[in-house]
């Protein structure tokens, strides 16, 4: 289903994924070349410091631009495609026999379907386009080591990002997974009873039923709350490897840049902005990470719907 949305809307979709690589791509250039400007200013060889500087501040309006471009067509792709499912299901609902019906709660079903289509939302919005940047914006960063700095350094940094991507952001999938599928069902059976309360409160007070109702909600809410944390163990995780491979590859990026160094083949520059360009051309792994839980709730909620 996401392929075929996808397919069928390629242009905004690949206008959206530009301007991603394009922002990732400047948040990279923006330490990078920062850092070169202050290394040839201190060893005198930069004369129109204002110059570089105005031009960072154009780039930075241009990858606001983008910034605008990219989030406008991204939601633009999802909220297209979440009013078609709304549409479509609520058809099949409206259309359905009345003894299908009959023994189900309509209002809760309805509230279940809405939710599980919001949650849908980010594998549209913040999913296919962070995936296909944070493979393509460490390979060009690579390349732009290779060409600019070091070829052991652009060894360095596709060797890391292919380690990044391979280990990282599925550290704790299934069980992200099988909590989000815990977590969605939690919350629905929280707002059954939310609503059976309020509309049967009279003969929860008549038949002395009220705390047994919220030693329930009490229990949904605790095995909420275990899901939630189990997730939170999880990201911490995977944010706790990322780190020591971003961190790892910065060090490591010692050892190439020493290498050329006392060979005479960099300049203050190339080394000083080595170590900085190592550091952050894991950045869009690291971004992709972070989207990990939300691309799992959307896969539950695909499922319950």
């Amino acid at each position: 289903v996401v392929w075929r949305m996808v397919v069928q809307r390629y242009g905004t979709v690949l206008a959206s994924l530009v301007a991603r690589i394009a922002i990732q791509g400047l948040g990279i250039f923006f330490p990078v070349y920062a850092t070169w400007l202050v290394a040839l200013f201190v060893i005198g060889s930069e004369t129109d410091i204002w110059v570089s500087i105005g031009v960072l501040v154009l780039l930075a309006l241009v990858k606001g631009l983008f910034r605008y471009l990219e989030q406008y067509l991204g939601h633009a792709v999802a909220f297209a495609f979440l009013a078609r499912l709304r549409v479509r299901l609520f058809k099949t609902l409206s259309g359905s026999e009345w003894s299908a019906l009959q023994e189900k709660q309509t209002g809760d079903l309805v509230a279940r379907i809405s939710d599980d289509i919001d949650r849908v939302e980010p594998l549209y919005a913040h999913t296919v386009a962070p995936l296909v940047s944070a493979v393509v914006v460490p390979l060009l960063a690579s390349v732009a080591a290779g060409l600019w700095i070091e070829a052991g350094l652009a060894w360095l940094i596709g060797s890391a990002a292919i380690a990044y991507l391979a280990l990282v952001p599925w550290l704790g999938v299934a069980t992200a997974r099988r909590d989000a599928e815990a977590e969605r069902e939690v919350a629905g059976a929280l707002s059954g009873n939310a609503t059976e309360m309020i509309r049967g409160m009279t003969q929860l007070v008549s038949f002395g039923a009220v705390d047994r109702m919220l030693d329930r909600i009490e229990s949904l809410d605790t095995a909420r709350s275990r899901a939630l944390w189990r997730g939170g163990r999880a990201g911490a995780l995977r944010a706790g490897l990322g780190g020591l491979i971003a961190g790892g590859l910065m060090l490591g990026a010692a050892w190439p840049l020493h290498a050329a160094g006392a060979g005479g083949n960099l300049g203050v520059a190339q080394l000083a902005s080595g170590p900085v360009l190592a550091w952050v051309s894991l950045e869009p792994l690291r971004a992709l990470d972070r989207g990990v839980p939300d691309a799992m709730r959307a896969v539950g909620a695909c499922r319950g719907l």
